[in-house]
């Protein structure tokens, strides 16, 4: 494949990026078929506290043990799991910093 230094990103504008993006959600599920999740709805950035496992078998164990402990000293937290590309982080999150669901 050869490389063409012409070719320019397209860039979409803040404006249309909920369009867009809204766009893409309704196509998906029409392809992936019936999803039990909110309509109109996103997901804002949270953190999540925890560790990269190597062995991902052990991360809801290791999560929901965490938590436990964490929670024994009185904090809010609920046990999460992130798995993308074959890394795997087991942690938690705290309850007050769940992601909330807005509209667009």
């Amino acid at each position: 494949m050869a490389f063409n230094a012409k070719t320019s990103a397209n860039l979409i504008s803040a404006r249309k990026l909920p369009d867009v993006v809204d766009r893409a959600v309704k196509l998906a599920a029409e392809r992936v078929g019936p999803l039990d999740a909110a309509e109109n709805h996103y997901v804002p950035k949270w953190d999540l506290i925890g560790r990269r496992l190597r062995n991902a078998a052990l991360a809801d164990r290791f999560a929901t043990e965490v938590t436990a402990q964490i929670s024994a000293s009185g904090f809010k937290v609920e046990p999460a799991v992130f798995k993308v590309g074959g890394i795997t982080i087991a942690g938690f999150i705290e309850r007050d910093l769940l992601p909330q669901l807005r509209g667009f």
